[in-house]
């Protein structure tokens, strides 16, 4: 995970919540690669670490 960046993406969408549609034409590179964003969305993933884990909300 890339604490800096300014979204996230995720190839489940069964996973996200308060889903909404992009707007038009919105897409993302991915290398020189572009990719058309069918969703956003917020998501709460489950990060394990040495102290148990903890759950850890990323909102759209």
């Amino acid at each position: 995970m890339d604490s800096g960046t300014t979204i996230h993406v995720g190839n489940d969408l069964g996973r996200f919540t308060n889903i909404r549609p992009p707007m038009t034409g919105d897409f993302l590179w991915a290398g020189n690669t572009r990719v058309w964003i069918k969703a956003y969305g917020s998501v709460t993933l489950r990060v394990d670490s040495a102290d148990g884990h903890r759950l850890l909300y990323l909102e759209q």
